[in-house]
């Protein structure tokens, strides 16, 4: 059976660059994050897997959108919704280090965010946005009809 998964997404800001990652194997990148558990708060799971990926302990602050993706990969379909938040981290740092040997994590510009293959690729879009006036939320789709 396949099923829709409920992701959640940080945009972490340092400097006026955006925390990115990437898996060592894949050419495009997304924000971090991860997957919602069962009984879980989006909240909850964003703390979670940022401490589990980076070891970094970050406050959830304002809603900034959800974007619907779906995407074909080595001959599967794939659909997820992204719950996309602004997030802080408690201690100020430059360094990432991935707790995940496949995740490469680093800082991006802001202003040549554009120039990266990010996925939900209408990401490239509204980050620039969500970030410089604290637009209100939004819901987009990557999903072609």
């Amino acid at each position: 059976m396949r099923k829709i998964e409920l992701i959640v997404r940080a945009v972490i800001i340092h400097d006026h660059q955006v925390m990115l990652v990437r898996k060592k194997n894949r050419n495009y990148s997304f924000l971090p994050g991860g997957h919602v558990e069962f009984g879980e708060s989006a909240a909850n799971a964003l703390q979670r897997e940022l401490k589990e990926e980076t070891g970094i302990d970050v406050k959830v602050k304002r809603f900034l959108g959800a974007i619907e993706h779906a995407w074909k990969e080595n001959g599967r379909q794939h659909a997820e919704i992204n719950l996309i938040f602004e997030a802080q981290p408690k201690k100020k740092t430059k360094i990432i280090r991935s707790l995940e040997a496949e995740l490469i994590f680093w800082w991006q510009d802001i202003d040549q965010i554009k120039q990266i293959k990010l996925q939900p690729y209408c990401l490239s879009e509204f980050l620039p946005d969500w970030i410089s006036t604290k637009n209100k939320e939004c819901w987009a789709s990557a999903i072609d009809h």
